[in-house]
């Protein structure tokens, strides 16, 4: 067996990230039956659905080291006429219209800079309460990082990964007012840049 697949409900699977072989995170969503994740009108509790689940990827994607996950599945991408689910789609047929959780941007903050083929790397931030998560693309050896601050505070660290050669980097943002947006690019200084962290937000990092 090369590989363990996996579920992500109801538990930490903390005994799971002990065992030595690399492992897939192959279902997990939101169930939270009470709320609507796409209700545009409640855009606070979209983005901290949001939060928690870039804090979930993060924790796959890092915990065990070398033998942490290699890939995470959201089960359940699009759904139809549905008042109280977890899709990140919903489409409305009466109406022909269709709604996007912002749950769905924070996958994309993930998956615009890691992609498969890619290869995990360390990542650094001076402020251990933020999420760091990095990979390389084996063709170019640029880095890709991906912070995650999930404090109601906002956060200036200094995140270092990227190498000495690099002048900035690319940045994408999803909060509770962004959807995966392009922000101004980050000056790089050795390899590192420093920024403030909104609150409750993620940052894509792309090496330019």
């Amino acid at each position: 067996m090369d590989y363990i697949a996996y579920h992500r409900y109801g538990n930490a699977n903390g005994a799971l990230y002990n065992e030595s072989k690399p492992k897939l995170m192959t279902e997990y969503n939101f169930k939270d039956e009470s709320r609507s994740l796409w209700n545009p009108a409640d855009t606070a509790y979209d983005n901290e659905q949001a939060i928690e689940l870039a804090a979930d990827i993060h924790r796959a994607l890092t915990t065990g080291g070398a033998n942490a996950a290699r890939g995470y599945l959201y089960w359940w991408s699009v759904g139809k006429n549905e008042s109280l689910a977890q899709q990140l789609i919903n489409l409305d047929t009466a109406n022909g219209t269709y709604s996007v959780s912002k749950v769905l941007y924070a996958l994309g903050n993930f998956s615009r800079v890691m992609r498969p083929g890619y290869q995990r790397i360390d990542a650094l931030s001076s402020d251990p309460s933020l999420l760091v998560a990095a990979t390389k693309i084996n063709s170019s050896g640029k880095a890709q990082l991906v912070v995650v601050n999930t404090s109601s505070s906002d956060i200036t660290a200094t995140v270092s990964g990227f190498s000495s050669s690099s002048a900035a980097v690319s940045k994408l943002k999803t909060s509770a007012t962004d959807n995966l947006n392009n922000m101004a690019d980050a000056a790089l200084t050795g390899g590192s840049f420093t920024q403030t962290f909104s609150a409750k937000s993620i940052y894509s990092f792309s090496k330019k």
